[in-house]
């Protein structure tokens, strides 16, 4: 009974995990948008949760579920989605969100009769590159299917700004006559204190402040060998998008390959792919898991013909079967994590059975290999 039980509960948990706590985050963060009284701990407590998990649930997301994949537009994929944003523009937009972050922290760290208004349109000045930021990640994954709920994080940063920003006019509107006489003898001085000391305005000279802030950073990145165009180049150098100027390749062939093939698609760092090679006329990705199961598979099929006919029948009714499901880098990765007692065991019995078991794993899946052995 409890073997039954046990699966629908890890089921519930994973279920309010991933789709609970983002919307009472989000419901939350809505709550104090529209409410006055919010600089408290909790507020903090929840922006900070809401960061957290937003980074954390979207990764997984977008890796098991939409299979979207750090790769370049121009290589070619078994399936899913490339990289959303041009690799090359991604220190651009990580710059605008550090930016942001600090003048998001400032803004509601200090009370804004505190500070100088010059200091809060500057703080808001990133934020507004960020929140456009956040409206042109929504738009370029609009045209993936199930990617709703990549835009949640997004629209929840969205929120967080304009609930600080929000908070930083009310406390201002709400504190002591402000001194405009300090800068009389200065008419530019008096001038811009004189509209800085309106808070209903800081909202515009953050909007405009965004321009010249955009120049500094391309500027400054130019100079680190960042191309000028870069912040459209970000959106547009991508294929599968909205925005995407790029056509990406067809779909490596897919049917057919099994278990060992298909955990070579794992993350890089994990399964350590070595270089391409051919099975059955089709390109596959070769790494050493898939090399020694295939010198092993073919040390069975020379010494016990009849064995390997069992195992191979038996594998071809339950592996492939099995390999077909296998779409993510995710799942190819648990897939290699649990091969590899066998990997083990196949070399084991290759040094045991084989005077150069090396060049027998080493000369796996070269193109024209396997009509030699035949022709031999």
């Amino acid at each position: 009974m409890f073997g039954k039980i046990h699966p629908t509960v890890a089921g519930f948990f994973i279920i309010i995990i991933a789709f609970g706590v983002p919307a009472v985050l989000t419901a939350v963060n809505v709550y104090h948008l529209f409410t006055l009284k919010v600089r408290n701990l909790f507020r903090r407590i929840v922006w900070a949760l809401t960061l957290i998990c937003g980074l954390v649930l979207s990764q997984l997301y977008a890796v098991v579920i939409t299979d979207m994949q750090n790769e370049p537009w121009d290589k070619a994929l078994y399936s899913g989605f490339h990289q959303p944003i041009w690799s090359e523009g991604k220190v651009f937009y990580l710059t605008i969100c550090i930016l942001a972050l600090i003048g998001f922290i400032v803004l509601d760290r200090f009370q804004a009769s505190t500070i100088p208004p010059l200091v809060t349109v500057l703080c808001m000045a990133p934020m507004y590159a960020m929140m456009a930021t956040c409206v042109v990640w929504c738009i370029q994954i609009k045209v993936v299917p199930d990617g709703l709920p990549l835009m949640i994080l997004p629209l929840n940063i969205i929120i967080m700004i304009l609930s600080v920003i929000r908070s930083a006019i009310n406390e201002w509107n709400a504190s002591v006559e402000h001194d405009e006489a300090l800068y009389g003898k200065n008419k530019f001085l008096y001038t811009l204190n004189k509209w800085l000391s309106k808070a209903a305005l800081w909202p515009v000279f953050a909007f405009v402040a965004v321009i010249p802030l955009l120049g500094v950073i391309l500027l400054i990145l130019t100079l680190f060998g960042q191309q000028p165009d870069i912040i459209v180049k970000a959106w547009t150098e991508t294929a599968d998008y909205t925005f995407s100027q790029r056509i990406a390749p067809p779909n490596l062939p897919y049917e057919g390959h099994y278990l060992c093939t298909v955990a070579a698609r794992g993350h890089k760092g994990l399964v350590k792919p070595l270089r391409y090679g051919e099975r059955n006329g089709t390109v596959v990705v070769v790494n050493r898991q898939l090399e020694i199961a295939n010198a092993f598979e073919q040390v069975i099929e020379e010494r016990t013909p009849r064995f390997h006919r069992a195992v191979r029948n038996f594998y071809d009714k339950h592996g492939l079967p099995i390999a077909r499901v296998i779409r993510t880098k995710f799942s190819s990765d648990v897939v290699y994590i649990l091969m590899k007692p066998l990997e083990w065991i196949f070399l084991i019995v290759l040094y045991l059975s084989d005077a150069n078991p090396e060049n027998r794993i080493h000369v796996q899946y070269l193109p024209g290999y396997r009509d030699f052995l035949k022709a031999k």
